[in-house]
């Protein structure tokens, strides 16, 4: 098996008809804990969507688990990986938000009880009381922890985060950093400009 996760060959990608990335390389070993790094507007996301084949390169070529990302193979790229926006609708209770992705065949096998998920909560300082609250009545930081906390669950090989401790208090991002860092035998490619997660990042991958 090559050494590396995720593979940039020479490429190109454009957001909402505009070129963000240009000729872009790099290697992201198995098992590391990355981050693209630039300020805003550079394409950190970007290249996180190009990886979950939500963005196709206008040139170059993208390999993930030695699979080329282009529309005809991207189901089987997706079945390894977990993406977490830095942003998106929440609108139901946290249970239902949080079990949603176990209702669909190919995850089904993964539903995890109650005490798995509320170990989680407890790992990442959530209160056990968010569990049964409607989405729209906890903060910003809690909504990135159940939407992490929900990519975990999955328990894919590949785990994208964008900006992951950007709306977090000190004490919360300390922990969720100790405990993303911490995997095993999970490579997490993020993207974020927040210097306490860059410091525990390794390959820091500027654009």
């Amino acid at each position: 098996m090559n050494k590396a996760a995720v593979i940039f060959q020479n490429v190109t990608l454009q957001w909402e008809d505009k070129p963000v990335i240009s000729h872009f390389s790099c290697e992201i070993p198995h098992g590391s804990k990355s981050v693209f790094s630039a300020p805003s507007g550079r394409g950190k996301s970007t290249l996180l969507k190009s990886i979950a084949g939500f963005i196709m390169p206008l040139s170059g070529e993208i390999r993930v688990l030695g699979y080329v990302v282009k529309p005809a193979g991207i189901h089987r790229i997706r079945q390894e990986l977990s993406y977490v926006p830095q942003d998106f609708p929440f609108s139901k209770r946290t249970c239902d938000f949080i079990m949603l992705p176990f209702s669909f065949a190919a995850n089904r096998h993964l539903k995890p009880g109650e005490d798995e998920v509320l170990h989680l909560f407890d790992e990442l300082l959530l209160d056990r009381d968010t569990y049964t609250k409607p989405m729209t009545e906890i903060s910003g930081g809690e909504k990135q922890r159940v939407a992490l906390i929900t990519a975990l669950l999955l328990k894919k090989k590949i785990l994208l985060l964008d900006e992951p401790v950007a709306s977090l208090d000190s004490e919360s991002r300390k922990r969720v950093i100790q405990y993303v860092t911490g995997l095993k035998e999970v490579t997490v490619i993020s993207a974020s400009h927040d210097k306490d997660w860059l410091d525990h990042c390794n390959p820091v991958i500027g654009i």
